[in-house]
């Protein structure tokens, strides 16, 4: 699927449900969709009061770790040694966000490993990955009830992680180091105790065993829908509303 394709399905969303708002609406002479619009009103508070929530936690949580770590150097990268007792490398804080590591994961990875791991957590850091993930965890809050959706959203969260993968690759690193890395960590990040986390973990893995054989991996866009979503419901609202005005 080419990038222009799938740019256009997403843009496709809002178009249908304005065509179909002006044609109801020149057939009754009324607002047809005041239900719908009242109901993905909801919907995008739903996802505002968890976004909310998110953040205070996350801000909370940022605070808990600056202070319970040290700033270290790591295989030339600055980080923060955090000290538990399981291996872990991840990206904590929404708008300025650190690396932190744990002394266990240092002491099971070899160096190449290390600076694979440390390489798709630079990325994270300088795409604010954990504020595109509380968006999606939040939908997930709101609409993980239904099975596409859900679908949706672990596959967005598994191309945040390919991402990060592929910007390390793209480094130099090669795709069985990660991938031992991940093995080794137990597909270890903070959020992989959650179903969603542990299914992109495993698409993580499956695309990295892929690269490791030579195959061809023909990556599809991956549209933001953490923020495409209210983006794009916002707009047909608006312009339903206008039409039916």
């Amino acid at each position: 699927m080419t990038r222009l394709s799938t740019l256009g399905r997403v843009a496709i969303v809002p178009m249908a449900l304005t065509a179909g708002c002006a044609l109801i609406a020149s057939v009754t002479g009324s607002d047809p969709m005041l239900a719908v619009e009242l109901a993905a009103l909801s919907l995008l508070a739903t996802w505002s009061v968890h976004i909310g929530r998110g953040v205070r936690k996350a801000l909370t949580e940022a605070t808990r770790l600056s202070a319970g770590s040290q700033p270290v150097d790591v295989a030339g990268n600055e980080v923060r040694l955090l000290d538990i007792g399981s291996p872990a490398a991840f990206v904590s804080g929404l708008l300025r966000p650190r690396i932190y590591v744990s002394p266990p994961l240092i002491e099971i990875l070899d160096r190449p490993e290390l600076h694979g791991v440390l390489l798709h957590e630079q990325h994270h850091r300088q795409t604010l990955a954990p504020l595109r993930s509380l968006a999606l965890e939040s939908w997930q809050r709101a609409l993980g009830w239904l099975p596409p959706a859900r679908r949706a959203l672990t596959a967005r969260l598994a191309a945040l992680e390919i991402e990060a993968d592929a910007a390390a690759i793209a480094s130099g690193v090669a795709p069985a180091t990660l991938a031992s890395a991940l093995v080794k960590c137990g597909a270890g990040l903070p959020g992989s105790a959650s179903p969603a986390f542990s299914a992109a973990a495993e698409i993580r893995i499956a695309e990295l065993v892929a690269r490791g054989r030579g195959q061809r991996v023909d990556r599809r866009l991956s549209v933001p829908v953490e923020w495409a979503a209210p983006v794009s419901a916002l707009i047909a609202i608006w312009v339903c509303h206008l039409v039916g005005a």
